[in-house]
């Protein structure tokens, strides 16, 4: 077994280390070098099953230092004794924000209606299992995919430390059956979005979407800061 096909090795990384992807979406995305990129933050969320007592999945998402406003993720998955590389990108026309930020700007596509459109609180809206996803850029195309539930079926509940805190994330996982799409990975993560206290907060936590793919282990290469 090589390096590459552990899962601890890519958990080695940290803040201010490079990762150079090479991968057919990073190449469509920069050129046909690929792209070296410093790592800027980590995020290592845990999906706890409080019932037994146990960490169901990993998700490391080390967020890349782009150009601009491109928002690049390096991810890695691990469930028991499977592990997944993938590289996700926040698309044009998509933002970050608040629940109410994201509302205020018209993308409600992630959420299920409200039963009163004009009376509602946004933290209390749920995700869609099938979000009217607007048209995407691809390849300098416009297309429309359909995406629907995958990963552990919907929404997970996990955390993750940052310094004594740790903050409370809900992942919800998306795919398109489309063979013809570049990116058929769709993820949703919201931080922040219950309060220390346990109420929810009005504007809700920190929507942000992400639009990506499987890589392979070769397509990656790490170099220690």
């Amino acid at each position: 077994m090589s390096d590459k096909q552990d899962p601890e090795y890519w958990l080695a990384i940290k803040p201010g280390d490079f990762v150079s992807l090479t991968d057919y979406q990073s190449i469509a995305l920069v050129g046909s070098d690929g792209k070296d990129y410093r790592v800027r933050s980590l995020r290592a969320v845990e999906i706890p099953d409080k019932e037994r007592g146990v960490t169901v999945a990993q998700y490391s998402l080390f967020e890349l230092a782009a150009e601009r406003d491109r928002l690049v993720f390096f991810v890695t998955v691990r469930a028991g004794e499977e592990s997944e590389l993938r590289v996700y990108f926040l698309p044009r026309g998509f933002s970050v924000g608040t629940r109410d930020h994201l509302i205020d700007l018209g993308q409600t596509w992630f959420f299920l209606p409200p039963p009163n459109p004009d009376d509602f609180i946004s933290s209390e809206l749920e995700y869609a299992p099938y979000p009217d996803i607007p048209p995407i850029e691809e390849n300098g195309t416009t297309v429309q995919r359909e995406y629907g539930p995958t990963g552990f079926g919907h929404s997970v509940y996990g955390y993750y430390g940052q310094g004594d805190e740790e903050v409370p994330v809900i992942i919800t996982e998306y795919a398109t059956s489309d063979q013809q799409a570049l990116n058929p990975l769709l993820l949703v993560l919201e931080e922040r979005w219950i309060l220390p206290d346990g109420s929810l907060p009005a504007e809700g936590g920190l929507v942000t979407p992400l639009l990506g793919c499987v890589v392979d282990p070769g397509s990656v290469e790490t170099y220690p800061a």
